[in-house]
C-alpha cells in the first residue's frame, strides 16, 4: 500500500504502446503519479487506459489488450458507474458487453486496490477511515514518545497530511462486503432503478455475502434509513410552520428540500420489494417441485443434479427473504399511496398558480413596455451629456493627482528625515538620563539632597560612550518590564498610520468620498425630515470615524463619530418609511456607541453604553441580525460595560451554543469566564477558560501560559471561597453542638422519630463537610500546580524578571501585571481588574492602604513573611537601609516657556566621593560569591523602590480605568482619589492621573445629552470637511 498512497486522485492517463516487442507487463509507481506500460508484438500502435487512482487487475496478462478501441476491463467499470449514477441505460451498455458476467461478486484484495468487482478495482470510505485511524495513532504515539510540544496549528497541518496520505484516492462506495453481488451494491447505494434493472436481467437475489447478509436484510436497513429521514423532515416542517422557536440551520433547510427525493426512493423501494417478492415466490414453488422430484428419485435409487441441489438448498433463504420483503412492502405501502395522491394535488395547484402568474406577468409586461420606451428616449438624451462631463472630470482628477504627487514627494522625504533624526536624539537622551533619574529618587528616599543647578547639558566624555554607560547603569528587569507593559496599555486602540497610500487611486478614492459626503450634506439640509438620507449620511460619518485613513486626522475621526451618532438618533426619530433600514441603522448606532466609549476612554459619557444596549436590542428584533454573531457580541459587551452581569452571561452563553464555529469563540469564552468570576461562580468560569484554550487564541493577546495562569487564579479564588464557607459552617455546627448538649436532660421526653431525624441531619452535615474538605484540597493543589507550570515555562525562557525562586516570582507584581495589561488590551476588564488587584497587593497597597513611611504591626509582618517574602525585604530596606552601589548621575528637568514649547536640557554633575568605610565594605563583598549576590540583589531592590511606587500609582489608575469601563463610576473615582493621595505622599505628579481627574468631573459626564440638544443644521455643518 506504500506506493499507492501517493497516486493522484481522479487522474486518467493513456500510454502509447508500440508493436514489435515481446509481450510483457511492466509497472512503474512514483509519488507524483502512476504509469503503466504494456507491450505486445506487432507494428500497430495501441493504447491502454489506466483506472482512477489505482492499478487495474488482470486475471491474465494476455487479456490486457484486446484491440485498439476497447478492453475487457471496461464493462465492470461501466457497470459500477451506472449503479452509482442510478442509470439503467449505462448498466445496459455494460451488461451487453461481450465479456460481461452478472454472476460476479466482490472479492478482496485486488492487485493495486483493496476490493475487486470482476476486473475493476475500487476503494471504500470505511477502508480509508481505517488507514487514517492507524496513521493518526502512529503519529500520536511517536509525538508522545519523543515528548515534543505540538501547537494547535501544527496539529491541524498534521491531520491534513494524514488525510492526504490515508485518503489516497476517490472512494467509490461507502461500504463493501466480500461476496456482495451487483444487486446488493445497487441497494446499498439506494440506486433502486439500477437494482430493478439488474433483477430483471437475472442477477440472483438469494445470494449471501461473507457476513451472511441477504438482499432482504440490506433492503430492510435502507428502508429504516429512509423512514428516519422522512420522520426528521416531518419534524422540521412542524417546527418551521408552527413553533418558530429556533431558526433552522443550513443542513435542516437542505433536508427539507430533499423531501421529494426521499419519498421517490421509498416508492422505488416499494416497487423493488414487490418484484423480489414475486421472484422469491416463483423460486419457492420451483424448490417445492424439486423436493417432490427428489423423493421420487430416491425411491428409484437416484438423486438430483448438483445444480438442482444447489437450487434446493436456497429454499429456506428464499422463504425468509420473501417474508421480510412482504413485511417491508406492507409498512411503506400507505406512505407511498399518500405521496402519490399529494403529488397529483400539488401538480394541479401548481398548474393553476402558474397560469394566474403568467396572466399577471403579461399585464405587467404590457404596461412596462410602454413606460420603458418613453423613459429610454429621455435617458438617451440626458446620458450623452452626463458621460461627456464624467470623462472630463476623471481627466482633470488624474492630472491633479500627478501634479500633487510631483510637488509633495520632496517635502515628505525631508519630513521623514527630520522625524528619524529627532527619534535618534530622543533615544540617546533617554539612555543617558535614565540612570540620573533613578539615582535622584534613591537619594531622596535615603534623605540625601541631590544637587540640581543649571539647565544646560554638559555630559562628560566617559559618561556617554555608549556601551560603557549602559554597563555602569544596571536596572531591575521587572521594573523595566512593568514600564513597557504600561506603555503598551497607554497606546490608542485605533492604529493611526502616518504613511499615505501610494498611487493615484488613493487620491481618486479620497476625492470620491469627499464628493459623496458633500452631496449627502446638501441633500440632508434640503430634506430635513427624510430619515433615509439622514441615516445614510450618519452611516458614512460613522465609517469615516472608525476607518483608518491617512487623509483623516484623529481629531476629525472623533468628530465624525460624535456627529454620526447624533444623526443616527435624529434619523430614527423621524416617522418615515424605514422598515427595511431600521435594523441596519440600529446596528450601526450600537457599534458607533461602543466605539465612542472605547475611543474617548476616560473622557467618555456613560450614557453611550446604555444607548448601545438599547440599540442592539432593537436591532436583534430583526431576523437578519439574529444570525450575525458580531451583533450578539456587541450586545454582551455593552451589557457588561453597563454593569448588567446577569444579562451579559445569558447573551454570551447563548452565543457559545448558537455559534460554535465563530472565529472569535475564544474571546467569547474568556468574556464568559470573567463574568462568572464576577458572580463568584468559579466552576463555569474554569470550564470556559478550558474551552477558550481548546479553540485557540487567534483573536486575543493572551498566550497559552496566560490562560494557565488565569485558570490557576480562578482555582485560587474557588479555594478561598470554599475555605470561607467551611469556616462559617464550622461556626454554625459549634453553636448547634452547644445547643444539643444543653438539652440532653430533655432527650428522654422527645419522640424517637425526631431523634432519628436529628441523627440523619448531623450525618449529612458531616458528609457535606468531608466533601467540601476534599474539594478544598483539590482546588489548592490545582492552582499551586498551575502557577508552578507557568513558572517552569518562564524559567526555561529566562523571563522571570531576574528572580531565582518560585516564591519570589509569584510574589512579584510584574507576574500579574503581565496578564492584567494583556487582558485589558483584549477588553476583558473584569479579569484585568482582579489581576491588577493582585499586583497591588504585591506592592503592599491594597489591604488597609498602609503608608510605606509607617511601621507595620507584628501580625502583619508575620503574614508578609509567610506570603510575600521578597516584598517584605523590599519594604524593610526602604524604611532605613541605604543602597551599596553608586553611579554617575544626570539631571533631567523640563523648563516651560511661552509658546507651548518645552526644552529638555541636562547636566552631568560629578559625584562627591563617599566615605572610605563604604568603599571598604563594597570591596569586602567582592571577595565572596554568595555575599556578592545577596548584596547586589538588596541594592537593586532598594535602588528601584521608586519604580514600585510609580507602579502602585499606575496600578490604581489602571484599576480605575477598568471600573470606569465596567460602568462603576463611583468606585473608579475612589480609586483615582487613592492614586492622587499616593502621589502626594511620593512627592510626584503624573500626567495620566491629572488627565483622568479633569475628564471625570461631573461637567464632562453629560456630553451625549448636550449633543442631542444641538439643532439639526448645526450638526450637519459641524461635520468635518475632507
Amino acid at each position: 500500500m506504500g506506493d499507492e498512497i501517493f497516486h493522484a486522485p481522479g487522474e486518467r492517463q493513456r500510454w502509447k504502446l508500440p508493436r514489435g516487442k515481446q509481450m510483457t507487463d511492466i509497472m512503474h509507481v512514483s509519488k507524483a503519479g502512476d504509469s503503466f506500460f504494456s507491450q505486445m508484438g506487432g507494428d500497430e500502435e495501441l493504447a491502454v487506459t489506466a483506472f482512477k487512482g489505482f492499478t487495474p487487475y488482470y486475471a491474465q496478462p494476455k487479456h490486457a489488450v484486446l484491440n485498439k478501441g476497447s478492453s475487457a476491463l471496461r464493462w465492470a467499470e461501466q457497470l459500477l458507474q451506472g449503479i452509482r449514477d442510478d442509470d439503467p441505460e449505462l448498466c445496459n451498455v455494460a451488461v451487453m458487453h461481450a465479456g460481461a458476467d452478472l454472476g460476479v461478486k466482490i472479492e478482496k484484495p485486488a492487485e493495486g486496490a483493496p476490493y475487486r468487482f470482476g476486473s475493476a478495482g475500487f476503494f471504500t470510505n470505511d477502508q480509508m477511515n481505517e488507514n487514517v485511524t492507524v496513521l493518526t495513532k502512529f503519529i500520536k504515539d511517536r509525538i508522545e514518545t519523543s515528548k515534543v510540544f505540538v501547537s494547535n496549528n501544527e496539529w491541524d497541518q498534521i491531520h491534513q497530511y494524514i488525510e492526504n496520505a490515508g485518503r489516497y484516492s476517490d472512494a467509490t462506495f461507502q461500504k463493501a462486503v466480500k461476496g456482495d453481488s451487483a444487486l446488493m451494491i445497487a441497494v446499498r447505494l439506494r440506486s433502486f432503478k439500477a437494482a430493478k434493472y439488474l433483477l430483471h436481467k437475472g442477477v440472483d437475489a438469494a445470494i449471501e455475502n461473507s457476513e451472511g447478509e441477504t438482499i432482504a436484510g440490506v433492503l430492510k436497513e435502507k428502508q429504516e434509513e429512509l423512514m428516519k429521514e422522512r420522520n426528521h423532515i416531518r419534524f422540521l416542517r412542524v417546527q418551521a410552520k408552527s413553533l418558530r422557536q429556533m431558526a433552522l440551520s443550513h443542513e435542516d433547510q437542505l433536508a427539507l428540500l430533499s423531501e421529494p427525493q426521499v419519498y421517490d426512493q421509498l416508492e422505488q423501494n416499494y416497487e423493488l420489494c414487490g418484484d423480489i417478492s414475486r421472484l422469491m415466490e416463483v423460486r419457492i414453488t420451483n424448490c417445492r417441485l424439486l423436493n417432490m422430484k427428489r423423493k421420487l428419485l430416491i425411491v428409484e435409487g437416484k438423486d438430483l443434479s448438483e445444480e438442482e441441489l444447489r437450487e434446493l438448498s436456497l429454499l429456506d433463504n428464499a422463504t425468509e427473504s420473501k417474508a421480510i420483503v412482504d413485511l417491508l412492502a406492507n409498512e411503506v405501502k400507505d406512505i407511498v399511496m399518500e405521496w402519490e395522491g399529494s403529488k397529483l394535488a400539488k401538480e394541479r395547484a401548481i398548474t393553476m398558480a402558474k397560469q394566474a402568474e403568467v396572466n399577471k406577468k403579461e399585464e405587467k409586461i404590457k404596461y412596462w413596455r410602454s413606460t420603458l420606451y418613453k423613459s429610454a428616449v429621455k435617458i438617451q438624451a440626458v446620458w450623452r451629456g452626463i458621460r461627456t462631463r464624467y470623462l472630463l472630470e476623471l481627466l482633470c482628477l488624474h492630472r491633479a493627482c500627478v501634479f500633487v504627487q510631483a510637488k509633495t514627494r520632496g517635502f515628505l522625504c525631508r519630513a521623514q528625515l527630520r522625524r528619524n533624526t529627532l527619534r535618534m536624539l530622543v533615544v540617546m537622551i533617554q539612555s543617558v538620563a535614565r540612570g540620573y533619574n533613578g539615582r535622584k529618587k534613591v537619594a531622596r528616599k535615603q534623605g540625601r539632597v541631590y544637587p540640581a543647578t543649571a539647565l544646560v547639558m554638559a555630559v562628560r566624555q566617559k559618561s556617554i560612550k555608549g556601551t560603557g554607560a549602559e554597563q555602569e547603569e544596571p536596572h531591575l528587569p521587572a521594573a523595566e518590564f512593568i514600564r513597557k507593559m504600561f506603555e503598551e496599555a497607554d497606546k490608542p486602540k485605533i492604529i493611526n498610520t502616518s504613511v499615505k497610500p501610494k498611487g493615484q487611486w488613493a487620491m481618486l478614492k479620497f476625492m470620491g468620498q469627499k464628493k459623496s459626503l458633500a452631496e449627502l450634506k446638501e441633500d440632508c439640509l434640503k430634506h430635513r425630515k427624510d430619515g433615509e438620507k439622514i441615516g445614510k449620511l450618519a452611516v458614512l460619518c460613522c465609517e469615516h470615524g472608525t476607518a483608518d485613513s491617512s487623509f483623516i486626522s484623529p481629531s476629525q475621526r472623533d468628530d465624525f463619530l460624535r456627529w454620526g451618532i447624533m444623526l443616527l438618533e435624529k434619523a430614527l426619530g423621524f416617522n418615515s418609511k424605514l422598515d427595511d433600514l431600521v435594523h441596519h441603522f440600529e446596528r450601526k448606532r450600537g457599534e458607533a456607541m461602543l466605539e465612542a466609549w472605547r475611543r474617548f476612554d476616560i473622557d467618555a459619557d456613560p450614557a453611550y453604553v446604555s444607548a448601545a444596549v438599547e440599540a442592539y436590542g432593537r436591532a436583534l428584533k430583526n431576523i437578519e441580525c439574529t444570525v450575525v454573531p458580531e451583533v450578539w457580541m456587541g450586545k454582551a459587551i455593552a451589557q457588561e460595560y453597563s454593569g448588567d452581569i446577569g444579562a451579559a452571561i445569558k447573551t454570551v452563553a447563548g452565543m457559545v451554543r448558537k455559534f460554535p464555529n465563530y472565529q472569535k469563540g475564544d474571546e467569547v469564552s474568556m468574556r464568559a469566564a470573567g463574568l462568572y468570576m464576577a458572580k463568584q461562580d468559579y466552576g463555569p468560569a474554569c470550564g470556559y477558560v478550558r474551552h477558550a484554550n481548546k479553540l485557540g487564541r487567534g483573536s486575543m493577546m493572551l498566550s497559552h501560559m496566560d490562560l494557565i495562569l488565569i485558570s490557576g487564579r480562578l482555582n485560587e479564588l474557588w479555594y478561598e471561597k470554599l475555605v470561607r464557607e467551611s469556616e462559617e459552617e464550622s461556626d454554625v455546627s459549634e453553636d448547634d453542638s452547644d445547643y444539643s448538649s444543653s438539652d440532653d436532660e430533655s432527650d428522654d421526653s422527645e419522640d424517637e422519630r425526631e431523634k432519628e431525624k436529628e441523627r440523619e441531619k448531623k450525618q449529612k452535615k458531616r458528609q457535606r463537610i468531608a466533601k467540601r474538605t476534599k474539594e478544598t484540597a483539590e482546588k489548592k493543589e490545582a492552582y499551586t500546580s498551575a502557577y508552578r507550570v507557568v513558572y517552569r515555562h518562564y524559567v526555561e525562557h529566562r523571563n522571570v524578571f531576574g528572580k531565582r525562586s518560585f516564591e519570589s516570582w509569584i510574589h512579584h507584581p510584574a507576574t500579574f501585571i503581565r496578564v492584567a495589561t494583556r487582558a485589558e488590551k483584549s477588553g476583558l476588564y473584569l479579569l484585568a481588574e482582579d489581576f491588577y488587584k493582585q499586583a497591588l497587593i504585591r506592592c503592599r497597597w491594597w489591604d488597609g492602604y498602609e503608608r510605606r513611611g509607617e511601621l507595620v504591626d507584628s501580625d502583619d509582618e508575620e503574614e508578609v513573611e509567610s506570603d510575600n517574602g521578597d516584598v517584605d525585604d523590599i519594604v524593610n530596606k526602604a524604611l532605613g537601609e541605604e543602597p551599596k552601589t553608586r553611579y554617575d548621575q544626570l539631571v533631567l528637568i523640563k523648563k516651560k516657556k511661552v509658546g507651548f514649547k518645552e526644552e529638555v536640557e541636562m547636566e552631568v554633575e560629578e559625584i562627591e566621593e563617599e566615605d572610605e568605610d563604604d568603599g571598604a565594605e563594597v570591596q569586602e563583598n567582592d571577595d565572596g560569591d554568595d555575599e556578592e549576590e545577596e548584596d547586589e540583589e538588596e541594592g537593586e531592590e532598594n535602588e528601584h523602590w521608586h519604580d514600585l511606587e510609580e507602579t502602585s500609582v499606575r496600578i490604581l489608575y489602571q484599576m480605575a480605568k477598568c471600573k470606569w469601563n465596567q460602568g462603576d463610576i463611583e468606585e473608579a473615582r475612589k480609586l483615582l482619589n487613592k492614586a492622587k493621595d499616593e502621589e502626594k505622599w511620593i512627592g510626584q505628579h503624573f500626567d495620566f492621573t491629572k488627565k483622568a481627574a479633569e475628564a471625570w468631573k461631573p461637567k464632562n459626564i453629560d456630553k451625549l445629552s448636550k449633543d442631542a440638544e444641538v439643532a439639526f443644521p448645526k450638526v450637519v455643518e459641524a461635520i468635518p470637511t475632507l
